[in-house]
């Protein structure tokens, strides 16, 4: 049974909020702003919107490595979008949100990367020898 994209999406968010709670509560004693968690929320949609920009349509490999290309570039203006109302909304600036969302942006670009991983090289697990 394959687990669909989406779902995983939401497992890794889910699991990303309660680190962000457990860490808060345990090592910074502090509580982490409310903006973090939606930013979390919010780096998740983009996230999988960029996913149904690029998969969610039918094309042909061109088609889709255009719109890939296009997507990472959305995705990272979105997230600092959003990064940068933050810091400009709410003085001063808490660098632990900051940190936090630097995480938040590059565990879900990891994750992107190893979903799609198989598409940007196919040949490199098949040897004809």
């Amino acid at each position: 049974m394959k687990i669909s994209y989406y779902t995983w999406i939401a497992a890794l968010t889910g699991l990303a909020a309660l680190a962000t709670y457990i860490t808060s509560m345990a090592f910074l004693k502090a509580d982490m702003p409310v903006y973090t968690y939606i930013g979390l929320v919010y780096l998740a949609l983009v996230m999988v919107l960029m996913h149904y920009m690029v998969y969610g349509r039918p094309g042909d490999s061109k088609v889709v490595v255009r719109r890939m290309m296009v997507a990472t570039m959305l995705r990272m203006i979105l997230a600092l979008v959003y990064l940068l109302i933050t810091l400009s909304n709410f003085k001063p600036v808490n660098l632990y949100f900051v940190g936090a969302y630097c995480a938040y942006f590059l565990l879900f670009l990891l994750f992107e990367i190893s979903q799609i991983r198989h598409n940007l090289r196919p040949d490199f697990n098949q040897r004809s020898e």
